[in-house]
């Protein structure tokens, strides 16, 4: 997320009282207003919101599917980038997570992915896609243990994404038991 530093003059309209120079009373004020100048400096993100400040997500289906899209297109650094932009925003989303890990693990950066994938198994245990994954990321890391306890959970409950761990585990040579 690019960020903009900007300075900013603001005029503030007061009163002034006129001491300077003469001999008012106390009750005398300046009837004039006069402008007075400060300078502010702040730093905005691209987004117009300041960097730490809550902004968020008010279409959560529309950022799943802007990341969705740009994986599907096979532009996975680029899902990548914008999947964490949104999940700066708003880390509750299990969706986002989980595809931050597909980018990830479509890059091979497998390590990488198994935390996006744990992170939306902790905001939605069951989300069965996320464990697909997380089985396929460990298999990819010659981790087979983990991998083969999440297969037999979804051997039984998701059998067509426990084929998938299959397919993935034939192509690496790597037996299930």
């Amino acid at each position: 997320m690019k960020i903009f530093n900007f300075v900013a003059v603001i005029g503030l309209l007061s009163s002034v009282v006129s001491l300077a120079g003469s001999e008012t009373s106390s009750s005398e004020t300046a009837s004039d207003p006069v402008e007075v100048s400060k300078t502010v400096r702040t730093t905005v993100t691209v987004d117009g919101t300041e960097p730490g400040k809550s902004n968020p997500i008010k279409d959560p289906s529309a950022a799943i599917a802007e990341v969705q899209a740009l994986a599907d297109a096979k532009k996975f650094a680029q899902a990548e980038s914008t999947a964490r932009a949104f999940l700066k925003r708003d880390s509750s989303i299990p969706e986002l997570h989980n595809l931050l890990g597909f980018s990830l693990r479509k890059q091979s950066k497998f390590q990488s992915s198994l935390g996006s994938y744990q992170e939306a198994i902790k905001l939605r245990p069951d989300f069965a896609q996320a464990k697909e994954y997380l089985a396929i990321s460990y298999l990819n890391m010659k981790e087979s243990k983990p991998a083969i306890a999440l297969y037999k959970e979804l051997k039984s409950s998701h059998p067509n994404l426990a084929k998938m761990i299959e397919v993935e585990a034939k192509r690496l040579k790597i037996k299930l038991k």
